[in-house]
């Protein structure tokens, strides 16, 4: 895999990047490739990396402007993935989801309705948290486990919602009769 040009590249750096995406993703013949690469004029690696998918089929045409745009996406995507934030994405997906996991089976085994209700919540709450960084690698990648963590934490999400109210009716309450006791 080649590297995405970086946003201070300018155009030669973007169609050498191309060329060399659509010879060895796309096996397609050097002069081709440059041919294609070359319909890329001005734009710069800034713009590149910002470019849509209807921006490469404007450049490109149909299909190649596609084909090209899911390519870079991947590239653009293992480059993210390789990055520091990329690794303090999966460190924090993994962090609260054993958290979640932990609390889960420490609601499960404590003896107090306070105690229990207390984990699931905290349980709950952690829910968010995974749903985003879940939905944020389903969109780049389909991956199965992430698709499934997306509709699990999504649930979860909904019950920490409603779970969040009852609490807040609940304060409110609670509030209204000691106002009332007074």
């Amino acid at each position: 895999m080649a590297q995405p040009p970086l946003a201070e590249a300018g155009p030669e750096q973007v169609r050498n990047y191309l060329s060399h995406l659509l010879i060895h993703k796309h096996d397609v013949a050097p002069g081709s490739a440059r041919s294609i690469a070359d319909q890329w004029q001005l734009g710069r690696g800034c713009d590149f990396r910002g470019a849509n998918m209807t921006d490469f089929i404007h450049i490109f045409g149909e299909p190649a402007g596609r084909y090209i745009y899911r390519s870079v996406t991947e590239d653009l995507y293992a480059e993210w993935r390789a990055s520091i934030a990329g690794i303090l994405n999966y460190g924090m997906l993994a962090v609260v989801g054993i958290t979640v996991v932990i609390l889960l089976v420490q609601a499960r085994r404590s003896r107090s309705d306070t105690t229990t209700y207390r984990k699931l919540d905290h349980a709950l709450f952690c829910a968010p948290v995974i749903l985003v960084g879940a939905i944020r690698e389903c969109m780049h990648a389909f991956n199965v486990i992430f698709m499934i963590i997306a509709v699990l934490s999504g649930i979860m999400t909904f019950f920490a919602f409603i779970r969040f109210i009852e609490v807040v009716s609940n304060s409110r309450d609670e509030s209204a009769k000691q106002a009332k006791d007074k």
